[in-house]
């Protein structure tokens, strides 16, 4: 019975479509003349055949579904891409579609007219032929060229994010080619699940499953596990999502232990890769949200290999494992002597100081020292952590500072003054021993004549900061660093022994106060406004809000009297210049600084606008001889523009 009513409402077809010529033969002479050009023109005779009436048109469809099937590249990737268009401006539905079963169901049989039936067939054609390019899209994305699994990702991706229909099919398009081995399709990849994800977020457990399955797949190779997992740790989690939060926390344990727990037999070098590090990332982000108690996510071997890792060679490994363990410290009672012990030791390792963002480490400390009961520990690691200061960047030890100031006086009243103020050894008791008499050298003692010196008691080697003994030594590092050759080091430190308050911090003294950052200051001219994304996240434009260290409003602040403590070694440098400027000709007007730069990005934003004409003019063309005729025009234009 369906398959005779199917057969009837494919005759209902043809003979629409045979009604149809007969009404509209101008446009059908119309695109059967375009039909004879070259290969575009048919695609697009095709496509308009297509957008003027679709049901009437179906064999234009499958025609055009068949041109994605040919051989050649560029015939392919044209019809791929009109086929694209046509489903998301002109046969796509906001709703799956439906087979011809599910239309004429027998109870819905008496109901349904000639006309419905003609529908019903057209919507199952179309829901076969949509497949079918799915199917298509699915082996592009598995071609040898990487242009064309990239363009594959992005056919993949706007269909999936606009209509409903094949959902899991596109996305496994998706999820796989994040095991690309081309690094860019990649990327691509796990570009376009990001901006999936912020646009349907609801779609967020189903992409990460489909994800999941990916890095347990069988013979997967690492740096796959590793695309996938830095993926994973970059979704962001709200407060209902409990149960998947949870989920994403057991499959990272899952992989971690998988990783781990044959690591001296396999891989020497496991605890100190990126993939581990990422797990641990991914842990970190998702436990907030788990609402789980430590005891019911963790067990006791992994906290053994936790403690491997924090020792690991790679710090942001280390890191992640001592953020990890933070939280299990501040739940188990028990192991938080093992963990400041570790810490302890990690903060004298050689890999802080070559650490390029060493920010997530000195917070893990700072959140250590502020929430530890031991005062002893604390003075210890507050002593360790001002002697790495002194051997590391102005940065580092403005953040040090910091630290101290904001874990320690802030929120031990009393603890930081008595620190600073306790004499070396005054807990130190002063002996006589008798000395044994020589008869050969005469009765006299040979070491009478030097003067005896007071030990320190604290035991810098030590490997445990409760039994260093740094209680009975006082804070001398902050008198060395009220020396330093920095000045805003200089000022934090002098704020903390002399005028004992805490330490005003604005912003980020890693970044504010490092190589990079002062020759900035050097740069006369104000960055553009451009905001930049990356893979991971979006970072808007930063200015400094400070003005240009050669400009005249830069010269007023200094008159004043309100520069900062660091704009102070600019004031010295520029302060010859200005007084020589009234007798140089050669010398750039400050005043004017600004309308300078101004008209130079407006001669810029022309000069890139203008460059985008030329090479919309030239066509795409690839002879040589015409992009040397592009090079020259663009040359001469921006001489032009520059005068």
């Amino acid at each position: 019975m369906a398959e005779e009513e199917e057969e009837s409402a494919k005759q209902l077809l043809g003979k629409a479509r045979e009604v149809y010529d007969k009404r509209f033969s101008e446009q059908a002479s119309r695109n059967a003349s375009f039909a004879q050009g070259t290969i575009q023109d048919q695609i697009s005779a095709l496509t308009l055949s297509i957008q003027e009436s679709p049901v009437h048109h179906l064999d234009e469809l499958l025609k055009l579904l068949n041109y994605c099937s040919k051989k050649s590249a560029r015939v392919k990737h044209l019809a791929l891409l009109a086929f694209q268009d046509l489903l998301l401006n002109d046969l796509l539905p906001e709703r799956p579609l439906k087979s011809f079963q599910s239309r004429t169901r027998p109870s819905t049989r008496e109901d349904l007219s000639n006309r419905h039936l003609l529908y019903a067939y057209f919507e199952s054609e179309l829901k076969k032929a949509v497949f079918k390019f799915f199917e298509i899209v699915r082996l592009e994305s598995l071609e040898g060229v990487p242009h064309m699994r990239t363009s594959a990702i992005g056919i993949a991706y706007n269909v999936l994010v606009d209509r409903p229909e094949g959902e899991r099919l596109l996305l496994g398009i998706i999820v796989n080619k994040i095991g690309d081995p081309e690094r860019k399709v990649a990327t691509k990849a796990i570009y376009s699940l990001q901006k999936l994800l912020e646009k349907h977020p609801a779609m967020k457990s189903i992409v990460l499953s489909q994800v999941e399955e990916l890095v347990f797949r069988k013979n997967v190779k690492r740096r796959t596990q590793y695309y996938a997992i830095t993926f994973m740790n970059q979704v962001q989690f709200s407060e209902s999502d409990i149960v998947l939060s949870r989920s994403m926390i057991n499959t990272y344990l899952t992989l971690f232990n998988k990783l781990t727990v044959d690591a001296d037999e396999i891989d020497l070098d496991v605890y100190e890769s990126k993939l581990v590090a990422s797990i641990l990332v991914g842990v970190n982000r998702a436990f907030p949200y788990s609402n789980a108690e430590v005891d019911s996510l963790y067990d006791t071997s992994q906290f053994e290999v936790l403690f491997r890792v924090s020792h690991a060679r790679s710090f942001r490994s280390s890191t992640q494992a001592f953020a990890l363990l933070q939280q299990v410290a501040a739940a188990r009672e028990s192991m938080s002597d093992r963990f400041h012990r570790a810490l302890y030791a990690k903060l004298s390792s050689p890999e802080l100081r070559e650490a390029k963002n060493p920010s997530s480490f000195l917070n893990i400390v700072y959140k250590a020292m502020k929430n530890d009961t031991k005062i002893p520990r604390v003075q210890a690691f507050a002593k360790r952590l001002l002697q790495v200061a002194l051997n590391s960047s102005p940065g580092f030890a403005s953040g040090s500072l910091s630290i101290l100031s904001k874990g320690v006086l802030e929120s031990r009243a009393g603890t930081l003054q008595s620190f600073i103020n306790l004499p070396e050894a005054e807990n130190e008791i002063e002996s006589f021993v008798d000395v044994e008499m020589d008869d050969d050298e005469g009765g006299r003692d040979p070491n009478s004549g030097k003067i005896p010196m007071l030990e320190d008691p604290y035991d810098p080697s030590s490997r445990d900061p409760l039994h260093c003994r740094a209680e009975k030594s006082s804070l001398w590092e902050l008198c060395v660093l009220n020396q330093h050759f920095h000045p805003t080091v200089q000022k934090y430190a002098e704020e903390l022994l002399v005028k004992e308050k805490s330490v005003q911090c604005l912003g980020n003294p890693l970044l504010d106060y490092s190589l990079l950052a002062f020759l900035d200051r050097f740069v006369y001219k104000k960055p553009k406004r451009h905001v930049s994304v990356s893979l991971h996240e979006r970072r808007e434009a930063s200015e400094d809000g400070r003005p240009l260290a050669n400009s005249a409003s830069f010269r007023k602040l200094a008159e004043a009297g309100e520069v900062a403590e660091d704009d102070k070694f600019y004031l010295r440098y520029f302060e010859d210049r200005w007084s020589r400027q009234p007798e140089e000709d050669d010398d750039v007007d400050l005043a004017s600084a600004d309308e300078d730069l101004a008209e130079e990005e407006e001669i810029d934003r022309a000069f890139e606008e203008a460059m985008g004409e030329e090479l919309m003019m030239a066509n795409g063309s690839d002879d040589e001889s015409s992009l040397d005729d592009d090079a020259f025009k663009v040359g001469l234009l921006r001489r032009s523009l520059k005068l």
